[in-house]
């Protein structure tokens, strides 16, 4: 009579905390110096043997977070077929994509989108210089 009723265990979290997690997250792999930037535009044609040599050469352990532009396909289509390579737009990434990789490699663009992310929100009598 009493049996079992679904539950939605989800819950809201506000804008603001969103944000803090965020630049959390990004400060803890600048912290342990797990972040490079990338040059995107050095991959001209989808070549993953190019995005295999700079990871090896990068030397940083696995799993890997690419954040790369919509823009930036041809990285992205090298970077996709690795193991423990994960390839994410920054409109994409959340809190636990970047908890969960033990690298990020960020291109220049996704790194300015991903700071404007983290940003506050500007109050409504500021002006922009």
């Amino acid at each position: 009579m009493f049996g079992p009723q679904p539950r939605s265990y989800t819950f809201k979290v506000n804008r603001k905390e969103q944000r803090a997690a965020l630049r959390a997250a990004l400060s803890m792999h600048a912290q342990r110096d797990s972040l490079a930037i990338v040059d995107a535009s050095a991959f001209q044609a989808p070549k993953t043997r190019q995005a295999l040599e700079l990871l090896n050469g990068w030397s940083q352990p696995k799993p890997v977070l690419v954040v790369l532009l919509a823009e930036e396909s041809s990285a992205a289509l090298s970077f996709r077929n690795l193991q423990r390579v994960a390839v994410m737009t920054p409109e994409n990434v959340g809190v636990t994509e970047l908890i969960g990789a033990a690298s990020l490699l960020v291109s220049e663009g996704a790194l300015e989108h991903l700071q404007t992310r983290t940003a506050p929100p500007r109050s409504r009598g500021e002006v922009s210089s």
